[in-house]
């Protein structure tokens, strides 16, 4: 009777067992899926809230743009203001004649002295070449009227491309101390009457003197590339006006 009796409880408590790992069984299944749950529903908060940032930024450069648009047509759709009395290209002040660029040509500009750049010697030798025949004696009267701190420039005009000769044009302005009228009076002590020379009288004023250089004989070297010189030429010498 008492073997009959042990089986039943043996029998309860396998199975108050198996409950037991049942329950610990669903609950740890609980906690990992909770767990997992809790961490994806972050998850898609945190990629939410950073959608909706970039959202927001999108916007705000739409409604930029869309401003800046709206500005622009509103600025062009205004009558133009005429511009008056526009300030002078501070480079241009420093030329003693006014010109026009249009190819936009290098310019350098050398500074000398008068007294140091002619000489009555020289001078006396074109007045030869020319058959003036002033002599050195003259010539040295005429410099006499230039002191020391006279000052003349040489503007140097460069082509800008491929040339056969050098692609520089030149032109040298002095003061116009001797007080010349007229373009004779300036040709008649200055001339120049060979080829290839670089001071040819060319303009006159109250303040100053211009001399020009040539371009060579324009011979050809059948390279086919232009004369840059002469185009220089061309291009600045009919629009130069002295001061």
């Amino acid at each position: 009777m008492e073997q009959q009796n042990e089986q039943p409880i043996e029998s309860i408590q396998s199975s108050k067992n198996i409950w037991t790992i049942v329950i610990s069984v669903i609950a740890t299944a609980l906690i990992i899926g909770g767990g997992v749950y809790a961490w994806q529903w972050s998850n898609l908060k945190s990629t939410k809230q950073n959608l909706e940032q970039q959202i927001s930024m999108l916007q705000n450069q739409i409604n930029q743009l869309k401003q800046t648009q709206l500005n622009q047509n509103l600025s062009n759709n205004q009558p133009k203001q005429p511009v008056l009395n526009p300030t002078p290209n501070p480079k241009q002040l420093l030329y003693e004649f006014t010109f026009t660029n249009k190819n936009n040509f290098p310019i350098t500009r050398k500074e000398f002295n008068v007294l140091q750049h002619f000489n009555a010697k020289n001078l006396e030798n074109r007045s030869r070449e020319c058959g003036t025949n002033k002599n050195q004696a003259y010539f040295n009267n005429l410099l006499s009227k230039f002191s020391s701190s006279d000052k003349g420039h040489i503007y140097k005009i460069s082509y800008t491309g491929q040339s056969q000769d050098s692609g520089i044009w030149k032109i040298t302005v002095i003061p116009n101390k001797l007080g010349y009228k007229n373009l004779d009076e300036f040709k008649s002590d200055f001339n120049l009457c060979y080829a290839g020379g670089e001071e040819y009288p060319k303009l006159i004023s109250q303040n100053y003197l211009l001399f020009v250089s040539s371009c060579g004989s324009g011979f050809d070297n059948g390279s086919g590339l232009p004369h840059g010189c002469d185009i220089v030429r061309k291009s600045i010498e009919p629009s130069i006006m002295l001061k």
